[in-house]
């Protein structure tokens, strides 16, 4: 089989798909001869008897509106690029994210660029170019307050060379929010039945500042909030013995 014959194989499986309405993001080209399959051996993750062949993400065009900054548990303030709403595999997106400053200097994004959107394995929105590179400027993306607290930020470069931008402010509500989200959640604490606008009211009402705090909620607490069936059973929110276990 030559070359030729193999692009074509390709060019008609994709063809099909589409005529099918099959979403598919790749191929794995294996011998049609088993015995020869199997004598090609395996590694401890996959056979050595094929070739799998990824295809590039379509690119949609679209404006970016603005960046998002939302401070996380640590302080980093996270960026979010919120552009017009393009359909990619029948869905609507509209937001991506930019993971850090490092990122949004390298693709030189300022609000009112042209970009190029993709979903990536078609699952997760990335964008892959800016078509209006040349404008960038730092003080038009960058927040120099922190859009939760209100607390000047700083750049910060990581060991690896990343620029992120961050917020001190232990005290800064989101931030809190988030660390109290990260504690009680599956990969944590495992705490059941705290959901996170439970924890936003929670912080609001000036109840939890340590992680000790949330053991602490009681039934007449829970029922100023109409937590009404937390409050009949404290134990059912904290999953508390078990969170405490060991």
């Amino acid at each position: 089989m030559k070359l030729e014959d193999v692009s074509a194989a390709v060019k008609h499986l994709q063809d099909f798909a589409a005529a099918q309405d099959i979403p598919i993001d790749g191929i794995v080209l294996t011998y049609n001869d088993v015995a020869y399959a199997k004598s090609c051996g395996r590694t401890g993750h996959h056979y050595k008897d094929g070739l799998a062949l990824k295809f590039a993400d379509d690119l949609y065009e679209t404006t970016l509106c603005e960046i998002e900054w939302t401070p996380t548990r640590t302080g980093e303030i996270a960026p979010v690029a919120v552009f017009d709403p393009v359909e990619i595999d029948g869905c609507q997106v509209s937001r991506a994210s930019l993971h850090n400053l490092s990122f949004i200097e390298g693709l030189e994004l300022v609000p009112g660029n042209r970009i190029m959107v993709s979903k990536r394995n078609q699952i997760i929105p990335h964008i892959e170019e800016n078509l209006d590179r040349g404008k960038f400027a730092l003080d038009a993306v960058v927040p120099r307050q922190c859009p939760c607290c209100g607390q000047p930020t700083r750049i910060h470069q990581t060991e690896g060379g990343t620029r992120v931008v961050f917020c001190d402010n232990i005290g800064c509500d989101t931030r809190q929010l988030r660390k109290f989200v990260h504690f009680t959640g599956q990969k944590a604490m495992n705490i059941v039945g705290l959901s996170e606008s439970a924890l936003e009211k929670f912080i609001g009402k000036g109840w939890l500042h340590s992680y000790m705090d949330l053991y602490r909620l009681d039934s007449t607490a829970l029922k100023s909030l109409r937590w009404r069936a937390l409050a009949k059973n404290p134990g059912r929110i904290s999953g508390m013995p078990s969170s405490t276990a060991g």
